[in-house]
This record gives structure tokens, sequence and C-alpha cells, in this order.
């Protein structure tokens, strides 16, 4: 994703854009089935830590936090747009419509996909997970 994205920070135009949205969309896919995967281990680690499986809890909240992450981020770039001036009626966009379109699509990006990377040098769980379900599997079988 962060490739597809400093394509386009370079280059956002013909084939350079096609290639920058295919890098992007992969990474996407990539990420999002990761995602689950993660979803799934924190299950865990909050039964190993607390005693409670709260699976159906876990994937509820996950999917509130999606539904609400998802209507305030399109509410915040139609906010964005909004205030730059675009207007999806005119041909020709002012100049600060087209440096926010640019902004959303590229650079808010690009930094959000940064941010990912940093957060997952730091994630540890992955590490501790043969042992958390190890102590899991002796907790139920006692």
């Amino acid at each position: 994703m962060v490739a597809g994205s400093l394509i386009s920070v370079f280059r956002g135009d013909g084939v350079f854009l096609i290639i920058s949205l295919a890098l992007r969309g992969m990474g996407f896919g990539i990420t999002n089935s990761l995602y689950y995967g993660m979803l799934a281990d924190s299950v865990d680690y909050g039964e190993w830590k607390t005693g409670v499986r709260a699976t159906a809890v876990t994937t509820s909240a996950a999917s509130v936090g999606n539904k609400l992450g998802s209507g305030l981020g399109s509410a915040l770039i139609g906010l964005a747009l909004s205030s730059a001036g675009y207007d999806g009626l005119k041909a020709v966009q002012t100049a600060s419509a087209v440096s926010c379109i640019r902004i959303v699509f590229v650079v808010l990006p690009l930094i959000l996909y940064a941010l990912l990377l940093v957060l997952m040098f730091f994630y540890r769980l992955d590490a501790q997970l043969p042992q958390i379900r190890r102590e899991l599997d002796s907790r139920n079988e006692a």
C-alpha cells in the first residue's frame, strides 16, 4: 500500500495511476485478511488475560468500529472536499479542490499506511500466542 501510494506521489496519471491502485488494492487485501486473524488472536489473548472468552463481544465491537470508522471517514472526506470548494457539477474544479482531492487520495492514505507499519512493528502478540494457547489448553483440560 505504501509503494502504491508513493507511486501516486510522484506520478498520479495514466498507467502509473493504475499500477498505484493495483498495489494499494493488493496491499489492502492482504491487510484486510490479516485483520480477521488478529481479531481471533485477540479473543484468545482476552481469555488468557481475564478468564472470559468474549468472541461475540469482540467481533461485534470490531464490526461497530468498522461501520463507525467508515461513516466518520466518509463524512470527514465530504466535509474536507466541501470546505475546499469541490462541486461535482463543475467540469473543472478549483485549485483548492484539486489540492484537497490529492491530499485525501494520496497523502492521507500514505500517512495512514505508514502509521500502520509502525504500529505493526510494535505488535508482539504473535510471539506470545503459542504460550498463551498452551496455557489456555491446560486451563480447559482442568
